[in-house]
């Protein structure tokens, strides 16, 4: 990706991160954004509690509901659960990078993701500091390649942005509430 393309992506979420949108607003904008940067067929975004690291709400872009996802996430192990990344240097995963055994070897993909026609995953946690305000998980389907370390800079950049964008919607939804 050119350099001026990144750059215009962090000034659009740079924006988008002080906009005052909700939170599921500002994940379905970012994106829209982001598509433009790193392609991809279906996204989920979650808000989490910063301490527990637990979803607080969902926001999904081309995904119907998976009931089974929380067991997944919390119950079964696997690689680039969402507690793990927050806990990395760099708090991206790519599914098909992220086993040695292949995509076949992680539960979430052989039960939620292939039956679905999703081919390839990139998580991300969106940290500021060491708090984690949500993520996001990027889909793309069969025939598409790969997601690349390119991408999940790219991702890692973006999750910077989102990290302050739903930690300000989050905190202005808890004072129009009051």
């Amino acid at each position: 990706m050119r350099r001026a393309d990144v750059q215009r992506v962090d000034r659009d979420l740079a924006q988008l991160s002080h906009s005052g949108l909700d939170w599921s607003t500002l994940s379905l904008h970012a994106g829209e954004t982001l598509r433009r940067a790193i392609p991809f067929d279906h996204a989920c975004w979650h808000t989490m509690d910063p301490t527990s690291l637990v979803f607080t709400g969902v926001t999904k872009d081309s995904l119907e509901d998976e009931v089974r996802l929380p067991y997944h996430e919390y119950a079964l192990p696997d690689v680039n659960q969402w507690a793990q990344l927050a806990r990395r240097p760099t708090p991206v995963g790519i599914l098909s990078q992220g086993s040695r055994e292949g995509l076949q070897s992680s539960p979430r993909y052989r039960e939620l993701l292939q039956p679905r026609g999703i081919a390839d995953e990139m998580r991300a946690v969106f940290r500021s500091g060491r708090t984690v305000w949500g993520a996001c998980g990027i889909y793309r389907g069969p025939g598409r390649p790969v997601f690349t370390s390119a991408d999940a800079e790219l991702l890692d950049r973006a999750g910077r942005y989102l990290a302050d964008g739903y930690r300000r919607s989050l905190l202005l939804a808890a004072v129009d509430a009051r």
